[in-house]
């Protein structure tokens, strides 16, 4: 079960691949500039968060994110959980956005050589629960795929699409979870 404690969620920087809607999955992309400067204005945005501790998943866009926020907001505390990695897409990596990814979401594809989403979820769940582990709220630094098993597992509110670099603050909130932040819309 998940520790209910509230954490904040960013999603990696900007790639080349984000820019032309190529799905990365467990492909390690690194960020591109304009990634590198989203993380660096992120810091600015985190700051009035009482952050412990940053948590990243270990692919090298993610990793670098997590490394260029922990620096500027002088949090010591850092560590990689490899079950926050995105989902492994298969032969659909690198291949533009489809219906193919709406059928993986829904449980009815499953990639050739890529992973089941009920599998993906469960270890999304399992790498959030050990981050919520410990004192104080960790900054959890992963995917656009992570935050998408996240919110459907935990049923956190409101839905959307969690941007590059954009801090979603996320709290228990009755039975379900609370997400404060700019979501874009799911079509987009």
């Amino acid at each position: 079960m998940t520790p209910r404690k509230p954490f904040v969620f960013i999603r990696h920087g900007q790639t080349d691949w984000n820019l032309q809607r190529k799905a990365q999955g467990s492909t390690d992309i690194p960020l591109n500039a304009t990634g590198r400067a989203q993380a660096r204005a992120a810091v600015e945005i985190l700051r009035p968060f009482a952050l412990t501790r940053v948590v990243a998943s270990p692919l090298g866009r993610a990793r670098e994110t997590a490394e260029i926020l922990a620096e500027g907001l002088g949090i010591e505390a850092f560590a990689l959980e490899p079950d926050l990695r995105e989902a492994g897409f298969g032969v659909l990596e690198g291949t533009p956005w489809s219906d193919s990814f709406a059928a993986f979401y829904a449980g009815t594809l499953i990639p050739e050589g890529g992973e089941a989403f009920v599998d993906f979820r469960a270890r999304a769940l399992l790498g959030l629960g050990r981050a919520l582990q410990g004192e104080g709220a960790p900054l959890i630094v992963a995917h656009g795929g992570v935050w998408k098993a996240l919110r459907g597992a935990l049923d956190i509110r409101p839905r959307g699409v969690a941007p590059n670099c954009v801090p979603l603050s996320v709290r228990p909130h009755g039975e379900g979870w609370l997400a404060e932040g700019d979501l874009e819309p799911e079509n987009s």
